[in-house]
């Protein structure tokens, strides 16, 4: 029973954030908390022992990736953020609701995948590979401070939305589902719930222009209700990019076993 009132809160939550997002006509720091940080915390007040574990994967992985992918794609035009309500970007062009974002999207998905399908619990340990994602994650970051400390900007790289999305999306997750096919069921159910909340984030955040895709690097675009939406956002974001996330923590936060 109360499995069946969780997955009615957490199918309704998205809803109630959209609605509110477009009445209000909200910030994108408001709408983040709306649709990834208030189920976030229902789920944290309904099974607090997977809160800590969840936390620290989130800070680890969000942030300092955040600040390679998202600096990147604003500097191509894949994704911006127009407006924030913070006066200053970091690296002159990333926006502080860029980084909320990106946590709250992962410490929600990994909440909700360990209370759903992992049963995680309070003892759970980290697993030691993940020291390793954090010497990838600050190679990249110091990559891009190093560069922009030389030559006064980020670098541009033209097509970065498809590049990498193919390599740190869609190549990862095709090789971690081939050698652990197990995990294939429970990705997919996550993936579907997080295409359906990404693409109703989506739409009212163009509504309310929370965000715009002004580059000209895309693999293709498409009509959105009165919208362009480039393919990427669609395959690698909508699609992709929750599961791959999933496999990243199984392979270097948890313990690639199935509980339960």
């Amino acid at each position: 029973m109360k499995k069946k009132v969780d997955i009615t809160a957490i199918i309704v939550s998205p809803i109630l954030a959209a609605v509110l997002t477009v009445t209000l006509n909200t910030s994108l720091f408001v709408s983040v908390l709306l649709f990834f940080g208030l189920p976030a915390l229902y789920i944290i007040i309904r099974n607090q022992d997977i809160f800590l574990k969840s936390f620290i994967v989130a800070l680890i992985f969000s942030v300092p990736l955040s600040l390679f992918f998202d600096a990147l794609a604003a500097v191509d035009g894949s994704w911006v953020v127009p407006e924030s309500l913070f006066p200053f970007r970091f690296l002159g062009v990333a926006t502080v609701e860029v980084y909320t974002f990106s946590f709250f999207w992962v410490l929600f998905a990994i909440l909700l995948y360990e209370h759903f399908f992992d049963r995680g619990r309070v003892h759970d340990p980290l697993s030691p590979h993940l020291k390793y994602l954090v010497y990838i994650s600050s190679a990249l970051v110091l990559m891009v401070v190093w560069y922009y400390f030389l030559y006064g900007q980020v670098p541009r790289v033209p097509y970065f939305y498809a590049l990498v999305g193919v390599v740190s999306v869609l190549i990862p997750l095709l090789l971690f589902l081939h050698r652990y096919k197990k995990f294939a069921d429970r990705f997919i159910f996550v993936g579907i719930y997080f295409f359906y909340t990404l693409l109703l984030f989506e739409f009212v955040a163009l509504e309310t222009g929370q965000w715009i895709f002004p580059g000209e690097h895309f693999i293709g675009l498409l009509p959105f209700f009165g919208h362009r939406l480039p393919m990427e956002e669609v395959l690698i974001w909508m699609v992709a990019a929750t599961p791959a996330l999933l496999a990243y923590y199984e392979f270097y936060a948890d313990d690639l076993k199935l509980h339960g």
